[in-house]
C-alpha cells in the first residue's frame, strides 16, 4: 500500500474524530496540528498560498493563492475542496479564537503561526508576540526559532515588503541570538533533546526565507548588514546537517521517537519550503529522508501511534502530506504487508 493511500485514510480519519467543539482532542496543539494538515491537503504545501513577498520571491512568481475568508458559501473559487474539510477548519478555528487568551507562550506561537495563512477577521495582532521576542531566554533556541516564523511569515495579503522590512528590530535580534547560541554544529536546550532543538531551529533558520529576507536588508539604504552573515549562515547550515544526518539510527530514526524523527525530517527538507514544483535537496539528505519515511510507516510505528493520542501523532501525518507533494519521495510502501482500511482505523485513533 502506498503511503499516498495511507494519508488518504488518516485525512478521512481525522476529519472524522473532531470534538463537538472544534478541537481534537480538546487539546490546542492537536487542534493546531489537525488544522495544518487539512490545509495542507485542500490547498497543497502551505507555501503556495502564503500571503508572504518572500515566497513570491523564491518562487520567481507572483503569489497563485486562495486564501480562506471569513465566511464559507456553499462554493468555493477551487475545485474540489470538500466543505466538510472547510466546516472542520472553520470550527477548529473557531475553538482557537476562544481559547487563544489563555494560551501560554509556545501554544500562543502556534495559532499566531496557523492564523497568519488564513485571511481571517478575528485573528489576533502580534504586540504581545513583539513583547514576548524580548523576554525569551537563548537557552531555549527552538522556541526563539518559532517566534522568528512567525515574524518573518506572517503577513497579510494588503501587506507590503516595506511593512515587513520593518520588522527588522525583532527579527534581527533573534535571527543573531539563533547564530551565535550554536554549539559549532547543534543547539542546546534545557527543556528539548539535543536533536529536537536543533532540528526546530534548523526548520526556520535554513529556511530560504532567512537568506533572501537579509539580502533585502543589505540593499536597503537605511539599513547596513555584513554580508559574513549570510555566508555564516551557508557554513553553519553544512555544519548543521551533517550533524543531524550523524545522529541517526540504523532502523532510519532518530531517538527512536516518531516525533523527534518527524522534526529531524523537516529540516532537512526546509530546502524545498516555498519552492512550488522543485525537488531540490541532496541526495545525502534524500538518502536520509527516505530511510526516516520507511521507519515511520513500519508496521511497528504505526502499532505506537495508537498510544501517542497527541499532537505529534498528527504533526508526522502532516509531515507524510508534505511529502507527497514531492516526486522524489512518492511510491515508498506501508509496512512489509497489506495494511486496509478496517486495520487502519485503530492505527490512527486519536
Amino acid at each position: 500500500m502506498r503511503y499516498e493511500e495511507f494519508q488518504r485514510l488518516a485525512i478521512a480519519s481525522l476529519v472524522g474524530r473532531q470534538e463537538e467543539n472544534g478541537s481534537w482532542l480538546n487539546d490546542e496543539a492537536a487542534t493546531c496540528a489537525a488544522l495544518e494538515v487539512l490545509l495542507e491537503d485542500m490547498f497543497g504545501p502551505l507555501a503556495s498560498w502564503r500571503h508572504s513577498w518572500i515566497g513570491s520571491h523564491v518562487r520567481g512568481h507572483g503569489i497563485n493563492s486562495w486564501p480562506l475568508m471569513f465566511s464559507y458559501g456553499p462554493t468555493t473559487r477551487e475545485e474540489g475542496v470538500s466543505e466538510q474539510k472547510l466546516a472542520a477548519v472553520w470550527n477548529g478555528i473557531s475553538f482557537g479564537c476562544a481559547r487563544l487568551d489563555k494560551s501560554n507562550l509556545w501554544l500562543s506561537i502556534k495559532w499566531n503561526n496557523l492564523f497568519s495563512f488564513i485571511d481571517f477577521d478575528a485573528r489576533p495582532d502580534s504586540h504581545a508576540l513583539e513583547e514576548a521576542s524580548t523576554n525569551v531566554k537563548s537557552e531555549d533556541p527552538w522556541l526563539l526559532a518559532q517566534l522568528a516564523k512567525y515574524f518573518l511569515f506572517a503577513d497579510r495579503a494588503y501587506i507590503d515588503r516595506k511593512y515587513q522590512l520593518e520588522r527588522c528590530h525583532v527579527l534581527i535580534p533573534l535571527i543573531r541570538q539563533l547564530i551565535s547560541s550554536a554549539e559549532s554544529d547543534h543547539w542546546t536546550s534545557k527543556n528539548l533533546s539535543l536533536e529536537e532543538t536543533t532540528a526546530i531551529v534548523s526548520q526556520f533558520l535554513f529556511h530560504p526565507g532567512v537568506p533572501i529576507f537579509l539580502e533585502e536588508i543589505r540593499n536597503e539604504e537605511s539599513k547596513t548588514m555584513d554580508k559574513r552573515w549570510l555566508q555564516e549562515l551557508d557554513s553553519l547550515r553544512a555544519s548543521v546537517f551533517s550533524w543531524i544526518r550523524s545522529r541517526q539510527s540504523s532502523e532510519g530514526s532518530w531517538e527512536g521517537s516518531p516525533a523527534i524523527t518527524t522534526h529531524c525530517v523537516e529540516a532537512l527538507i526546509t530546502s524545498l519550503e516555498n519552492r512550488e514544483g522543485l525537488d531540490t535537496i541532496s541526495d545525502e539528505n534524500k538518502t536520509v529522508v527516505v530511510r526516516a519515511i520507511e521507519w515511520l510507516l513500519s508496521d511497528q510505528v504505526i502499532t505506537w501511534w495508537d498510544n501517542l493520542r497527541s499532537y505529534e501523532q498528527i504533526q508526522t501525518l502532516l509531515l507524510l502530506k508534505k511529502l507527497s507533494s514531492v516526486g522524489r519521495f512518492k511510491g515508498i510502501r506501508l509496512g512489509n504487508a497489506p495494511f486496509s482500511a478496517a486495520a487502519f482505523s485503530g492505527a490512527l485513533e486519536l
